[in-house]
């Protein structure tokens, strides 16, 4: 059985109650001036022929208006001199709403700091809007285009007005809104201003847009996931991420390196390290025991990756992968017929054995070196990380 009590607490922590016995008959529901701090108003989704709801002249900090999508008939809306912070409209957006019925909302006299009018984009036969008396600092009126029946739209003089639509016409504005005509043609040559510096920026926000979106889907293919990174790996990866995001190249080649210089000395066994002599370092004078460690100084990738090839956690051709790719953060390249397809560039090549005292040359018939390609550089020490990380983990 359907309970028809509205009920509410006044500013005196007294209860209110309001029965209601016939709710299809109901054409006004007002508790204009009753001291209301709360009120449930759950039970007027069964006013479907509510045409005027007033609200007014209460101490109501927050209000549900959800039931406003079965208020069919809906004519006027009145909840002003409350002390509302925020009001969210989006039930008049509902395919059940009768929004062609409503001409007046009131939401003057409270404490709205926010108020996003495209919820009353469908009401078109709208003619009376106060907004006066708010908190608000800027205001978008560019949805209230589509009401061309508003006669009056109130709002403070001190307001900055926006109109963020590439829109205006101001032969085809309601009345409400040519009062303000003035106002609105400023904010909407400012707007078309931010429209032509970001389409000018737009091309680099797609960018990275595509470059974030080919990291999704490498980490998707190599099924990566963030619990198999230990805690200090974590911000590193998150780093190179945004390097790379951001088109900071070179940025991401030296951050990915000492990503897999951490996640290695890490992973690898102590044990492992210690049967490298020349990682050890003495750390003891007393020479019949010595104290040993290993050097943290010498735990560069390439010994690390030696290391990982030879107890047998990384393949072979992953191993022959970061072999062609170490010489990357030197800014060496290697020729074609030993490069893979990121290539490489070395500025000057010493011939084996020559004693040329500091005097660089290249040797005779070598092929046309390849240009380095930082994109490729980053992408690829990307790839080579994940393929670490599975390999090691499986």
């Amino acid at each position: 059985m359907r309970d028809g009590t509205v009920r509410g607490k006044r500013i005196d922590n007294t209860e209110f109650a309001l029965e209601i016995d016939d709710w299809a008959g109901l054409q006004e529901f007002s508790i204009q001036g009753q001291q209301l701090s709360e009120i449930d108003l759950f039970n007027l989704m069964y006013g479907l022929n509510l045409e005027n709801i007033n609200l007014s002249e209460n101490h109501l900090s927050e209000l549900n208006l959800i039931f406003l999508q079965s208020c069919r008939r809906l004519v006027s809306l009145d909840i002003s001199k409350n002390i509302l912070k925020r009001v969210d409209l989006c039930s008049l957006k509902s395919e059940q709403a009768g929004t062609h019925y409503l001409r007046s909302i009131n939401l003057a006299n409270n404490s709205l700091i926010k108020l996003d009018l495209s919820h009353l984009e469908k009401c078109y036969n709208l003619k009376f809007l106060d907004l006066r008396y708010n908190n608000f600092i800027k205001l978008d009126l560019s949805p209230l285009r589509h009401c061309k029946q508003l006669e009056e739209l109130l709002i403070d003089e001190e307001l900055e007005i926006e109109w963020r639509n590439t829109i205006y016409e101001i032969e085809t504005i309601s009345e409400g809104l040519k009062k303000y005509s003035k106002k609105i043609e400023c904010a909407w040559k400012e707007y078309l201003k931010e429209v032509d510096i970001f389409r000018k920026k737009e091309p680099l926000v797609e960018n990275r847009l595509i470059r974030a979106m080919w990291l999704e889907e490498l980490e998707q293919k190599k099924e990566f996931e963030w619990t198999k990174l230990y805690s200090f790996s974590l911000p590193i990866y998150a780093e190179v991420r945004n390097s790379y995001i951001y088109g900071c190249y070179r940025g991401t080649i030296s951050t990915v390196f000492s990503l897999m210089e951490s996640f290695l000395t890490k992973e690898l066994p102590f044990e492992d390290l210690l049967k490298e002599k020349k990682l050890l370092k003495k750390t003891s004078k007393c020479e019949k025991n010595p104290k040993i460690e290993v050097d943290p100084k010498r735990l560069n990738l390439s010994v690390l990756v030696k290391i990982a090839k030879k107890k047998g956690y990384i393949s072979t051709e992953l191993y022959n992968q970061f072999y062609m790719y170490l010489p990357v953060r030197h800014g060496i390249i290697h020729y074609p017929e030993s490069t893979t397809t990121l290539g490489f560039y070395r500025k000057s090549i010493r011939g084996r054995g020559s004693k040329s005292r500091g005097v660089s040359f290249e040797s005779p018939n070598r092929k046309e070196i390849l240009p380095l390609k930082h994109q490729d550089a980053a992408e690829k020490g990307i790839t080579l990380f994940l393929d670490l990380l599975k390999e090691f983990r499986t």
